[in-house]
């Protein structure tokens, strides 16, 4: 007499495809969103550790402070004094940045003895930042030269 009716439960696999598809571009668009800001911030902690580096640099020489400025261990600057005696570091680059001494400059500031004027001259860089970009530091205690540049 009465027939029952066949029930269907579930979503078909063309339903279920096209979901997953559409879950996978919203996924590749996120993640490529999310690399872009994490390139972005190593960007800014190469920018800020600059301008933390300049006001150091600065301080150095306005204070006639005696220091070196070449690297230990790629993160440590500032662990001798000019004349090569070992010091505490006055600043520690944070972890990816790199440090790239210009030629020409002799990257120290010299104690109120030496009446030498100091220059600091690098650019900075975060190894897994964007390609290219890097920040130029120009301090110059003879010609009173502070420059800030991004590229």
């Amino acid at each position: 007499m009465f027939r029952k009716a066949k029930r269907v439960d579930g979503f078909t696999l063309l339903e279920l495809l096209v979901v997953m598809g559409i879950l996978g571009v919203l996924t590749s668009t996120g993640m490529l969103y999310f690399f872009d800001m994490m390139r972005s911030g190593r960007d800014t902690a190469a920018l800020s550790d600059a301008n933390n580096l300049m006001t150091v640099v600065s301080s150095n020489f306005v204070g006639d402070e005696s220091v070196n400025y070449e690297t230990q261990n790629g993160q440590q600057l500032g662990v001798a004094d000019a004349a090569g005696v070992a010091r505490d570091p006055v600043f520690t680059l944070s972890a990816g940045v790199v440090i790239v001494f210009a030629g020409g400059f002799n990257n120290m500031s010299f104690g109120e003895n030496d009446n030498t004027p100091g220059q600091f001259n690098a650019n900075l860089y975060h190894s897994s930042g964007t390609p290219g970009r890097e920040v130029q530091i120009i301090v110059d205690e003879l010609n009173e030269i502070q420059e800030f540049i991004v590229w």
